[in-house]
């Protein structure tokens, strides 16, 4: 019992020392026009789901886990490498709407020669207006009218 008792703080000292790496999780919004587009190409990096929704934009929910790594790795990846950051450029004339991943190489996440794992999950939420054509292209639906 003595040996428990003495070796105990010990180990409990040398556990708190040691700096923890946990599991880091952020949730990214953002939104985009839709205006008068009348289809939407998606350029994303990696899986992604489509669900339609009632609101008039596209709302993008990317959720970033990243394990083995402190907290100032994932803001150095979210707020200066814009690694998660999805950009829109709309075309009037051919009135298309294009969402495009910001970094579609994603190299490994390395913090102190330790690989870092990164789970991504994208959701993108769709106006209910849309349907899809093909897993990338989603076209407006004709409006009905009520004669």
């Amino acid at each position: 019992m003595k040996y428990i008792a003495t070796v105990l703080p010990f180990f409990l000292i040398a556990g708190l020392s040691v700096p923890a790496l946990a599991q880091m999780e952020r949730v990214i919004h953002q939104t985009f026009e839709v205006g008068k587009a009348s289809e939407i190409h998606l350029d994303l990096y990696g899986k992604y789901s489509i669900e339609p929704w009632a609101g008039n934009n596209i709302l993008t929910e990317t959720k970033i886990q990243v394990y083995d790594a402190p907290a100032h790795v994932l803001d150095f990846f979210v707020n200066e490498k814009g690694r998660y950051e999805i950009l829109d450029a709309l075309n009037e004339e051919a009135g298309i709407l294009q969402l495009s991943s910001r970094d579609k190489r994603r190299a490994g996440i390395q913090y102190k020669e330790t690989t870092c794992y990164e789970f991504v999950e994208l959701r993108v939420f769709i106006p209910d207006s849309f349907s899809a054509q093909s897993e990338t292209v989603l076209v407006r639906q004709a409006e009905k009218s009520d004669n």
